[in-house]
């Protein structure tokens, strides 16, 4: 008996030990959740940030921001920047656009099984990429389509939690990032790939949309 309690002990800290961070979105900002006490701390101060995603490993977050420039839009929410925020040091590095002369929205941000690269879709007035991002090697790569009919976009819901992208899927499979059109777009990404591709955390284009090999 008492090895069995002693067993099931051990069981339920590793279990809390694995259970990962939860980060959650309270008017604008990212907060921290304890995943053993419940309390929550913060993690930005700025009112503007949204759609975080937490990294399976629980070390990382990634979250899109609207630039200072964007607020002075009526429709701030249009121009977006990517930041990735180590969860031990609290510090964060912009991925995806910039501070002054960011004109594209981003979104759909997911993250690979192995935690090595996070991608995202970026739509601006004159160019379309699905873009990488690897840790390790801190560098993206932009993968350029063009949308030949239909159309493609992103719409942020009204807490700015989430997105749903429309007209084209995200969506990490097998050893790739599989980017597909679906039935209400065809997309071009380059004079040779119809339809979709596969990206490695690289940022290596497949033409086998969906990887695997």
């Amino acid at each position: 008996m008492r090895k069995a309690l002693v067993l099931l002990g051990l069981l339920m800290s590793f279990a809390l030990a694995q259970q990962k961070p939860e980060v959650l979105l309270v008017q604008g900002d990212l907060w921290l959740k304890n995943s053993s006490g419940g309390q929550l701390s913060r993690l930005t101060n700025y009112g503007h940030n949204f759609t975080p995603v937490t990294s399976s490993d629980g070390l990382w977050v990634a979250y899109l921001s609207v630039p200072e420039f964007a607020l002075k839009y009526a429709q701030n929410d249009t121009f977006t920047n990517v930041w990735l925020m180590n969860l031990k040091t609290k510090k964060s590095t912009r991925i995806g656009g910039d501070a002054t002369k960011n004109f594209a929205r981003r979104g759909a941000l997911t993250w690979s099984a192995d935690n090595k690269a996070v991608a995202w879709v970026k739509l601006a007035k004159d160019s379309k990429a699905v873009v990488v991002y690897n840790l390790a090697k801190a560098k993206n790569v932009e993968t350029p389509f063009k949308v030949t009919d239909g159309s493609v976009g992103l719409n942020f819901s009204s807490d700015g939690s989430s997105d749903e992208l429309y007209g084209m899927t995200l969506e990490w499979v097998k050893t790739n990032f599989c980017v597909t059109q679906t039935n209400e777009s065809q997309l071009t990404f380059n004079p040779n790939v119809l339809g979709g591709v596969g990206l490695s955390t690289s940022g290596q284009v497949s033409q086998n949309a969906c990887g695997g090999g």
